[in-house]
């Protein structure tokens, strides 16, 4: 399998989008949001995205405050490693010195959290429950039929009462 822009950096593919206009206005990071629909900014991917575009000097989605970048959890160290990497670029292209990478930088001396508790079965169906509502933009019935695997029958000749007729 070949990728496109396989020996580039994630930042530096952000620095050359950012100067096509049309480009920028298609590009879809977001695995939370369907394929219709924009990024959803707040996923750590969307949230890596736009520091990508913050290490190139341009703008992306929206701005992210300085608490954000330094209360961010990073779990493991592929992700650790993702956001030093932007660090890096943002040497490269003089922006490390700007409040966001100081505030990286802040949050990297941190290292990775430690991993969190496993989540009990009501968390984890609130958990997806919350992610089909927002991010999939569904009702809350059909959400729950997808997510416990609930069949809905039609019952034939019975009222809801199941009477039988003597």
């Amino acid at each position: 399998m070949y990728e496109e822009g396989w020996g580039f950096t994630r930042s530096q593919k952000a620095k050359l989008v950012s100067q096509w206009e049309r480009g920028l206005r298609n590009l879809r990071v977001c695995w939370h949001s369907n394929p219709d629909q924009d990024n959803c900014g707040v996923c750590e991917k969307c949230f890596r995205t736009i520091l990508n575009f913050k290490a190139s000097g341009a703008f992306y989605l929206r701005d992210i405050s300085l608490d954000e970048i330094r209360d961010k959890e990073i779990w493991n160290e592929h992700i650790f490693y993702e956001y030093q990497t932007i660090l890096e670029d943002a040497e490269k292209w003089g922006t490390s010195q700007e409040p966001w990478a100081q505030a990286l930088k802040e949050r990297l001396s941190l290292g990775v959290y430690p991993a969190p508790k496993p989540l009990t079965f009501p968390q984890r169906m609130g958990k997806r429950i919350k992610h089909f509502l927002y991010y999939k933009k569904e009702d809350a019935a059909s959400v729950r039929i997808k997510i416990l695997g609930l069949r809905i029958y039609k019952r034939k000749k019975e009222g809801p009462l199941h009477q039988s007729r003597e």
